[in-house]
């Protein structure tokens, strides 16, 4: 069995199924689709069918309930959730904030529901929680990113696994700004080397014969003429001149290694580009509207809404990003005639690159590149990991009191460190601390 349903049967506000697949871990961080909502003051019956028991745990998000049974009626098993005080929980959604995941295990199988939106009760205690939500979004950048506070890339950057999005796209505008700059100069004095071509032409042009001289001669007879002077091919006492024939000549040729990395490196960039605005849409595409309902607001949406307009401005600034590296790459791949190849990781430091300083600017910008590692969205992701009031007053209080610090003496937070922790307790799941 990969799929069960299970009804959530309210005393108000109408019944919604919920189709649970079994699978062994879920994103907490998809965004719910609005189809599926539940109510924080809404008082939720469980009700499950085409299974022999009921469940034996029940994780709210990352909470766990215990099972009352109430009653089998019809094939359908009812029940109710007990806290970690072995009270009856009838609010089973009171803390919860944003979005719910419902994870339980039954007969051995573990069965996971998407991400369902949660409604809020329009009250004082609600409002005052999405404040603390825009306090969070608007003080917790410092605290996120401990290598790269700044939206920007220094020429000191260390290297790093992650970075920001929007340090990443700082840093993709510098590319073009030094392509640009190198452009004049590879387009009056690039690097080339000696290449022999051969093509058919004038016999007076011929200076030396080769092997394919004689070949194409002896192969062309058609193009031999007569001669009144005594060198050339005798035939039958005449003499003969081909009047074209196969020439060698030496020609520079812009197919070098570093002018290979140099083009294709803005058609890499290109293609990189693409896959995280595809990464972007995939992961965090969502309707731009929220659910109304009176008496209520949605919180997925007060939450998601403020990350997913970044994400869009991020969006927004990629697209343009990928059009300007298009249009680079056929003004170098045309300059240069040549395609160039994806560059997927650091290329050699030959001489050019070290002594020419054009193909250096633009090494060093490669290198850069592929020092400072993938992107990461901390700031939106750590909002749609909202998922209870609690949680949000706790990043509320801890933001709260390193500001406060801050203020005091200069006070100055340099390193964060994650402790692991513990407990025997069986009222609390070990966690992460940090210290």
């Amino acid at each position: 069995m990969d799929t069960i349903n299970i009804e959530l049967q309210a005393n108000y506000k109408g019944n919604m199924t919920i189709s649970m697949q079994c699978k062994n871990d879920s994103d907490y961080f998809e965004i719910p689709s609005g189809k599926e909502i539940v109510y924080n003051d809404n008082e939720y019956v469980f009700v499950v069918q085409d299974t022999i028991s009921l469940p034996k745990e029940v994780y709210i998000n990352d909470e766990y309930f215990d099972v009352k049974f109430i009653k089998n009626e019809n094939g359908k098993l009812y029940f109710r959730l007990i806290d970690e005080d072995k009270a009856e929980c009838k609010l089973p959604f009171l803390d919860c904030f944003g979005a719910i995941k419902i994870k339980m295990e039954i007969d051995g199988t573990t069965f996971i529901s998407s991400s369902i939106a949660v409604m809020v009760s329009n009250n004082t205690m609600n409002s005052s929680v999405m404040k603390m939500v825009q306090y969070i979004y608007d003080n917790c950048e410092d605290y996120l990113y401990e290598q790269h506070k700044y939206s920007s890339i220094s020429t000191s950057i260390k290297d790093s696994k992650i970075i920001s999005l929007e340090a990443k796209i700082s840093y993709l505008n510098k590319i073009i700004e030094a392509y640009k700059k190198v452009y004049e100069y590879l387009r009056i004095s690039p690097y080339t080397k000696l290449q022999k071509t051969e093509s058919v032409d004038s016999f007076e042009k011929l200076q030396s014969i080769s092997s394919n001289t004689i070949r194409y001669i002896s192969c062309h007879s058609d193009e031999l003429i007569a001669v009144n002077y005594y060198t050339g091919i005798r035939y039958n006492k005449q003499y003969y001149q081909p009047n074209k024939t196969l020439i060698e000549y030496n020609t520079q040729s812009y197919d070098v290694y570093e002018n290979q990395v140099v083009v294709g490196f803005l058609r890499s960039i290109v293609n990189e580009i693409t896959k995280i605005i595809n990464d972007i849409q995939e992961r965090y595409y969502t309707e731009s509207r929220a659910i109304i309902q009176e008496g209520y607001f949605d919180s997925m949406y007060q939450i998601f809404s403020r990350s997913i307009e970044k994400i869009n401005t991020y969006t927004a600034m990629l697209i343009d990003l990928k059009s300007q590296y298009q249009q680079l790459y056929f003004a170098f791949s045309n300059l240069l005639s040549i395609k160039g190849y994806n560059v997927t990781a650091v290329p050699e430091y030959t001489p050019v690159f070290q002594s020419i300083s054009a193909y250096n600017q633009i090494y060093r910008m490669i290198f850069k590149w592929f020092s400072c590692g993938n992107y990461e969205l901390g700031k939106e992701e750590l909002l749609l990991s909202f998922i209870s009031t609690s949680k949000i007053y706790e990043y509320y209080c801890l933001i709260k009191l390193l500001r406060h610090f801050e203020k005091i003496n200069n006070v100055k937070f340099i390193k964060a460190t994650n402790m692991n922790y513990h407990v025997t307790d069986d009222l609390y799941i070990n966690t992460n601390c940090l210290w």
